[in-house]
């Protein structure tokens, strides 16, 4: 598959952040070995770090999304830095979350383990975009043609303004996994009662 001029350089950055991100997906996923007790942790502080990181996931994918949206398409060398400050911004994220201690509550870390990993995803959907529908679907790349990451940049944007809904400490935590759980359960029950009416 070439891109402009020839050569498929400019995909190459994209396509190794896209297996990094694949790689840190599946650490978070395995836990976090360490258990972190912290006697002058500060959540408040902690809540503002990780609400700038999210801010700078989004920041940085947007620039991404918007260097191949037109022509003339990025340079190896300028989509490998788009790509570079995209990926200190996610291990960035990522590094945040770890800093939060296990004493502060297992469905707590969840919560935001979760928030963080959807982060992650929603990254690697665009950087897949970005290769799939412009540079790889159809085998040759159009210089001309306007690439159209809209949907998987909103995504990514609506999975850092997640972290506005996360829970604060791990009762909130817990009380909004109840109630989701509640909620499942009493969906289930209505569909039984609307069973054994038929």
């Amino acid at each position: 598959v070439m891109a402009c001029g020839g050569e498929n350089a400019t995909l190459l950055p994209l396509e190794s952040f896209r297996e990094n991100m694949q790689l840190v997906e599946k650490q978070i996923k395995g836990g976090d070995p360490r258990k972190r007790v912290a006697e002058t942790f500060d959540i408040q502080e902690f809540w503002k770090r990780l609400d700038l990181q999210f801010q700078g996931v989004s920041k940085e994918a947007t620039k991404l999304s918007l260097a191949f949206s037109k022509p003339p398409e990025p340079s190896a060398k300028e989509c490998a830095d788009l790509v570079g400050c995209l990926e200190a911004s996610i291990l960035a994220l990522v590094s945040t979350f770890y800093n939060l201690p296990s004493d502060h509550g297992d469905t707590l870390r969840k919560s935001v383990s979760d928030s963080v990993l959807n982060v992650v995803h929603s990254v690697q959907v665009l950087a897949s975009s970005i290769i799939e529908t412009g540079l790889l679907a159809s085998g040759v790349h159009h210089c001309t043609q306007q690439l159209d990451q809209l949907p998987s940049t909103g995504s990514v944007w609506s999975a850092c303004d997640s972290v506005s809904q996360l829970p604060r400490d791990n009762k909130a935590a817990v009380l909004a996994k109840l109630q989701s759980v509640s909620k499942l359960v009493n969906d289930a029950l209505d569909e039984l009662e609307e069973v054994e009416l038929i």
